[in-house]
Parts: structure tokens; sequence; C-alpha cells
């Protein structure tokens, strides 16, 4: 990673410039972006050592995945593309398995300007429902399902008998299998 010295300081921690005690403010970059972050440390001492702890999080992550890297693990595919097999570890199997198939177009498909599936109103209207049943279903203690703490996820998101049935006789469900 990269942190660009005229830009931010050679010590990339620094206190954010807000009234609010404790908040912390972070600025580096990395995967050819301006990156900063915000947080909430008890004292300077862990504030310190969480934003060292990302930067170096981060640095990892871009010297394995960054495409703006000619060394990263990601441009040595890339470049090897059509070419040549790059051996990858099982982290990186697992990234390339969290893909999504987007099947091929043929001009006239995309040229006629049917375009099918919800539209963008829809799919507001389906998540707007969608926070509404969180909403509901965690009575004011959570927001979404992206803020359960352990113990909710354990309430709210335990698997019954007939889903772990068919995990196990099924590791790959269907959406309708489900």
């Amino acid at each position: 990673m990269v942190l660009r010295q005229q830009q931010f300081p050679a010590n990339p921690l620094q206190q954010a410039a807000t009234p609010r005690e404790g908040v912390s403010k972070i600025g580096f970059r990395a995967l050819g972006t301006d990156c900063s972050i915000q947080f909430v440390a008890a004292s300077s001492s862990q504030s310190e050592s969480f934003g060292q702890a990302v930067v170096d999080w981060v640095g990892r992550f871009e010297s394995r995945y960054s495409r703006f890297r000619e060394d990263s693990l990601i441009s040595r595919i890339n470049a090897a593309a059509g070419w040549d097999w790059v051996e990858i570890d099982d982290e990186m199997e697992v990234l390339l398995d969290l893909h999504v198939d987007v099947p091929a177009l043929r001009f006239d498909e995309i040229a006629d300007n049917r375009l099918t599936g919800p539209t963008t109103a829809e799919v507001r209207a389906q998540v707007q429902a969608a926070r509404d049943r969180q909403r509901q279903r965690y009575d004011g203690r959570f927001f979404c399902n992206a803020h359960l703490d352990a113990r909710a996820v354990r309430t709210h998101c335990a698997v019954n008998d007939a889903a772990k049935a068919l995990l196990d006789t099924n590791p790959n469900p269907t959406r309708d299998e489900i």
C-alpha cells in the first residue's frame, strides 16, 4: 500500500477534526484511490493500534488483490489470461468461487432495448419492504440484518431441522430447493 507523503503525514493516524471525543480518522491511498475511515476508540493508544491494524490489513489485501499493482496475484492472473496457468491458494479459490455467472447476450438482445427484470422502482420497493420486515422483526433493537450481533444471529438465523436435512443432502441447493 502506498501512503502519499504529500497528501498524508508519515503517520496516517490522526485525530479527526470533529467535536466527538474519541473519534479518529485514517487517511491513506490504496487500490487506486484515496481512502479514509473514521472510528471511535476509548484511548489514543487503542486508536493508534486499531488504525495501524486497518492500514496493515488493507496493505496485505492490496498486495494480493489490487489490479493497480503489477506484482499482485490479480495482475498476474490477468496477465496470464488465455496464455498460462497461475497457481492460487485456498483463499483466492474461495474468492473466485464467489463470482456470479452472467450469460453472454447476443447483439440483437442488447440492441432492441427490451430489458427484462424488475425496474429500479420495483427493486427499491422490495428493498424497503425487506427493511420494514427487519425493523419489525428486531423491534427497534437493530436497524437491519447487517447490524446483528452474534447472539441475535443465533436467535434469528437458527437453522431448522428441514434446512439442516436439505444442507446435509445437498450442500449447494438451488433457489427453488430452499
